[in-house]
């Protein structure tokens, strides 16, 4: 059997059909900007990494640089 027709036998088989997926957009997602979270847990970061807050109101708290300056 050559490659060609090792190709052809594959092509001839028959694929399942898709099924159709829904997505549910009737719902809201809750932003930290909106709804800020208020029960952090903050963690031990290794030496390189440090949270910082965004901006005020300063509820934004992100990880990032400890190398970074203002």
């Amino acid at each position: 059997m050559t490659a060609d027709e090792n190709y052809d036998s594959e092509s001839d088989t028959e694929e399942p059909p898709f099924k159709k997926i829904t997505i549910n957009t009737d719902y809201k997602i809750k932003t930290s900007l909106e709804e800020p979270p208020t029960d952090l847990k903050l963690k031990p970061l290794p030496d390189n990494l440090e949270y910082v807050f965004l901006e005020e109101p300063y509820f934004l708290l992100v990880i990032i640089s400890s190398q970074l300056s203002a």
